[in-house]
């Protein structure tokens, strides 16, 4: 039976999602749901979720984070034989690959555009590990432990790192808004008590604010330093037009894709084979009609066909995007992440296909776990501190053979920004190849 497969007794939309999370390790969800008593709960409370901690047994301890993996607590059905026994383990994969929760939050409220502190009172632990994956990996060894399949292997991961082209050079509104973001960490720095570090905050407000205009491409350089250790990297460029309203001139980008800067550039690494993808207007979340356009632009600049996105700012809708960038002819999705924090915030390494009305849509949806802002605006790190979060969230999708992709903005390299040891970190732990796995 192929990996496709229908699930007995399972929706379309279920067996969807496990087999995806299945394909992955080479494993028949069918067969695994047909060796497997495991229980089916279609209970949906709503959010914000739950989390229930489910201890492993101990011949698959070594799959979960600290002898556990985590669950929705609805999917845990009452008993008293042991909670992984009674976990609705095919429901629980495809209610994190369906941003099952998400949906449900955004229906009441709206899209919460990619801030995970919107999420008022959620279990954040939903998005600190691969959860899907070593679910996976752990129905594989139990069905191993049945004799139906062998012991599933762990993949080699697949990281991509990659460059959002926000700017080419200093401008008024970069000028304005990395400004606030220094005045923003002063202000946290003097509520916690600590004026010199707030001082300090200011000083680097004021001097970003006045300092000389300086040129951003930096493109053509990291380009090559990533393809001399064997990465290999993809770019999203802005499509768009002149900023014609107050909001699209301070969030989008104040170039056109056409321009010499970056279009010759982008033009000349297009045909050396780099991937370049289209990182639509602040506005365009929505809009097939702004997001074709907007690819058919950067088409025009590269002179090749472009199927990849990431929304700019990660703007982000459940329940518009995908279908948008489908109807607008994109192929492949890069924006699924969080602004304000690292995490997986489908609690999986997983390219999937998003579920539409009733059948996949015609789009893959690679996640983002990890952002240069993060690590440098949202956080206070020193040196050591910030490439210990770059290993730990790396290490988490290398341990499970997972996909996923991370930000490093071309703009942030430089000494307006000063974050290339951030980047120099994020190569070593790239290239140092897998870490552990389960």
């Amino acid at each position: 039976m192929s990996a496709a497969a229908p699930l007995p007794g399972r929706s379309a939309r279920v067996s969807h999602f496990v087999a995806t999370a299945c394909a992955r390790y080479h494993l028949d969800p069918a067969g695994l749901a047909g060796a497997l008593a495991i229980p089916v709960i279609t209970a949906a409370p709503p959010p914000p979720p739950r989390g229930t901690l489910v201890a492993l047994p101990d011949w698959a301890s070594a799959i979960g984070v600290e002898g556990a993996l985590l669950v929705p607590d609805h999917l845990v059905a009452a008993g008293t034989a042991p909670c992984w026994q009674r976990t609705d383990w095919l429901g629980a994969i495809a209610w994190y690959l369906d941003g099952a929760a998400e949906r449900a939050a955004e229906a009441r409220n709206g899209p919460i555009h990619s801030y995970a502190g919107r999420l008022t009172g959620w279990d954040t632990r939903f998005w600190d590990a691969a959860w899907v994956n070593r679910i996976v990996l752990f129905l594989g060894r139990w069905a191993a432990r049945r004799g139906v399949s062998a012991d599933p292997r762990v993949p080699a991961a697949e990281v991509t790192l990659s460059h959002d082209v926000d700017a080419v050079r200093k401008t008024t509104a970069i000028r304005i808004k990395q400004s606030a973001v220094h005045l923003i960490k002063a202000l946290r720095q003097l509520r916690g008590g600590r004026p010199v570090g707030a001082l300090r905050g200011v000083g680097r407000a004021v001097r970003f604010f006045v300092g000389p205009g300086v040129g951003y491409w930096n493109l053509d350089r990291l380009i090559a330093e990533q393809r001399a250790l064997g990465l290999d990297p993809i770019v999203f460029v802005h499509g768009g037009g002149p900023p014609r309203r107050p909001v699209t001139w301070l969030f989008d980008p104040g170039y056109r894709v056409a321009d010499p800067v970056p279009g010759e550039s982008l033009h000349r690494l297009a045909s050396a084979g780099v991937r370049v993808g289209v990182h639509p207007s602040f506005t365009a979340w929505a809009d097939p009609a702004a997001l074709d356009r907007e690819r058919r632009a950067v088409e025009a600049a590269i002179g090749r066909p472009v199927g990849d996105c990431r929304q700019h700012w990660l703007r982000f809708s459940w329940a518009a995007t995908w279908r948008a960038q489908v109807a607008a002819g994109l192929t492949h999705d890069w924006t699924c992440g969080f602004n304000d924090r690292p995490g997986f915030r489908l609690g999986a390494a997983l390219a999937v296909r998003p579920w539409g009305d009733a059948e996949a849509l015609a789009l893959t949806a690679t996640p983002t776990v990890l952002m240069d802002a993060q690590l440098y605006d949202y956080q206070e790190l020193d040196d050591a501190r910030r490439r210990a979060a770059i290993a730990r969230w790396i290490g988490e999708v290398q341990a499970v053979g997972g996909q996923a992709a991370v930000i490093w903005h071309q703009r942030v390299v430089g000494p307006d920004y000063g974050w290339d040891d951030g980047l120099r970190a994020l190569r070593e732990v790239l290239t140092e190849g897998a870490a552990r796995r389960p």
